[in-house]
C-alpha cells in the first residue's frame, strides 16, 4: 500500500513539474502534489532560488483532522520564493490576472484557502493556522449611489515576515501587515484594522490584545 503511494505520489509530482517548470528542474522534482483534484493548470509556477526534491508540498496529509489532498485552480501566476508546505484539505485559486507570491519557510498544516484574482504576496517564515482563508477580491463590488460608480471589489494583500495567524483567521482584500504579528482564532484582519508588530492582535473588530510578544519557531510546541 506504501509503495503504491509512494510510487503514485511521484508519479503525479513529476508531470505536475513537468507541466509547470523547465525540464531542468523538473527533473529534480522540486514540487510534491498529494491527491490532486484540477480545476484549472492554465498559469504559470515560478521557483525563485536553490531547486531541491520535494522544497514544496501541495496537500501534504499533516492533519488528521483533514483526508484530501489538495484543490488546484491556477489561470494565473505562482512564485515560490522557496520551502512550503500546505496542508491537506488545501484550496489554492489564482486568476488569469493574479500573483501570487509565497515566500521562504511558509507552512499550513490544513484546510487553507487562498483566492487571488489580483495579488496576494506571504513573506517569508509565516505560519497559516487550520482554516485559515486569504482573499483579495469579495468577487461582488458595490455600486455607489451618489458617485454613480462601482466601488473597488479587488485590492492587493500583504501579509509581512514572521506573521503566525491562528485557526480560521481571515485575511480580506487590502490587508497589509508588517513582520512579527500574531493573530488569533477567527480573527478578521482588514484593510483599515489597528496591526502593529509584536503584537497579539484578535476579537471583532480586530484590536490588540498585548504588546511585546513574538513566536520563536522551533522553541514554541507543546508536545500532544
Amino acid at each position: 500500500m506504501k509503495k503504491n503511494f509512494h510510487f503514485k505520489l511521484l508519479w503525479n509530482s513529476f508531470l505536475f513539474n513537468l507541466h509547470y517548470l523547465p525540464l531542468k528542474q523538473a527533473i529534480k522534482i522540486p514540487i510534491f502534489i498529494y491527491n490532486p483534484t484540477y480545476i484549472s493548470k492554465l498559469g504559470t509556477i515560478k521557483i525563485e532560488g536553490h531547486i531541491k526534491k520535494g522544497m514544496i508540498h501541495l496537500g501534504k496529509y499533516s492533519c488528521p483532522m483533514y483526508n484530501k489532498g489538495i484543490k488546484w485552480d491556477n489561470k494565473g501566476s505562482i512564485i515560490f520564493k522557496g520551502h512550503c508546505h500546505i496542508g491537506n484539505e488545501s484550496f489554492v485559486s489564482v486568476g488569469k490576472n493574479g500573483i501570487l507570491t509565497i515566500g521562504e519557510d511558509v507552512t499550513n498544516t490544513g484546510k487553507l484557502k487562498i483566492i487571488c484574482a489580483k495579488e496576494i504576496t506571504i513573506d517569508e517564515h509565516n505560519r497559516l493556522g487550520w482554516e485559515t482563508l486569504i482573499m483579495d477580491t469579495s468577487f461582488h463590488p458595490l455600486f455607489d449611489i451618489e458617485k454613480q460608480t462601482f466601488l473597488p471589489a479587488i485590492r492587493s494583500v500583504h501579509i509581512g515576515a514572521n506573521n503566525w495567524l491562528g485557526m480560521q483567521c481571515i485575511v480580506m482584500p487590502g490587508a497589509n501587515t508588517p513582520e512579527h504579528c500574531i493573530f488569533g482564532l477567527r480573527s478578521i484582519i482588514t484593510r483599515n484594522a489597528p496591526i502593529e508588530s509584536y503584537c497579539t492582535h484578535g476579537g471583532t473588530p480586530l484590536h490588540i490584545i498585548r504588546r511585546n510578544v513574538k513566536r520563536i519557531l522551533g522553541k514554541d510546541q507543546i508536545e500532544y
